[in-house]
């Protein structure tokens, strides 16, 4: 069954691509937040 090693390889990427689009919307979230403060002072 080599469809196996293929099928681990699609959850590790999705699994990688999760935790980066994770990382960067808590980066905007702070980005934001950061312009928001910056603008109000």
């Amino acid at each position: 069954m080599e469809d196996d090693g293929d099928e681990e390889d699609k959850l590790g990427k999705s699994k990688k691509q999760a935790e980066a689009l994770a990382e960067s919307a808590c980066r905007s979230a702070a980005e934001n937040s950061g312009v928001r403060s910056a603008s109000d002072t």
